[in-house]
């Protein structure tokens, strides 16, 4: 995390010379997650109960996206800081209680970013700038998994629910990605543009150690490699 930082102050420290403004945005958009490990996770713990399904497995999901950088001609270098999430769950119940399994996956980005615009092309008055973009960065993971367990037990005058087994464990641990995008921006004016894109994913995934304890790590891993596509508006700041 050290060494990214100081690559992004170093790139912007010296494009930030030649730059004609600030960009502020914010995008949203839908992601598709590989997830492979998550989804053995989630298919190899088996209770001994029958009639347990699996309701959730790590579908794609909204995602957040949020970048400040500099624009100079058709340079636009900066950072970036998304959220992701999805989760897997699997569970029964029936009139003797009911089992639960939800393993819910969070991912924490933090990257660079540069776009290099294609051409300007004018449409009356607003311009049309399609361009190439290329990220990286780490992406900081936070799993939780939960399974627990609860049975009804006759009563007067109703069945009461009694707690059987209840566990939570917390994994963490960084990925790094690269994800290559093309996409286009349309100017309303000096200092608004609405942002379009596409792209895919790829994650270098690496181990996940229990919160508090890394002697103890998880087998599988968080991979959010996949499609993106995203949209959002940009914000034009001049410096002069």
């Amino acid at each position: 995390m050290k060494r990214l930082i100081i690559v992004f102050f170093l790139l912007t420290g010296s494009f930030a010379g030649n730059a004609q403004k600030i960009t502020v945005e914010y995008n949203a958009g839908f992601g598709s997650y590989n997830m492979s490990g998550m989804k053995d996770l989630l298919n190899t713990m088996l209770p001994e109960l029958n009639g347990v399904k699996t309701t959730d497995n790590f579908p794609g999901y909204l995602m957040h996206d949020m970048r400040i950088g500099f624009e100079w001609k058709r340079h636009q270098l900066g950072g970036l800081f998304d959220y992701m999430n999805t989760a897997g769950k699997k569970g029964v119940s029936d009139y003797s209680g009911d089992y639960s399994l939800v393993i819910r996956t969070k991912g924490y980005k933090a990257g660079i970013f540069y776009r290099y615009a294609l051409t300007d092309v004018l449409l009356g008055e607003l311009h049309l700038q399609p361009y190439l973009e290329m990220s990286s960065g780490m992406i900081f993971n936070n799993v939780n998994l939960k399974e627990s367990l609860h049975y009804n037990i006759s009563g007067n005058p109703a069945p009461e629910n009694v707690l059987g087994m209840e566990e939570q464990l917390k994994f963490t641990g960084p990925n790094f990605f690269l994800a290559p995008a093309i996409g286009a921006r349309l100017k309303l004016c000096s200092f608004v543009a609405v942002n379009l894109s596409i792209g895919y994913e790829w994650d270098a995934v690496k181990k996940l150690y229990m919160d508090g304890d890394k002697s103890k790590k998880l087998t599988k891993n968080a991979d959010w490699s996949g499609f993106r596509a995203q949209g959002g508006l940009i914000f034009y700041i001049p410096l002069y």
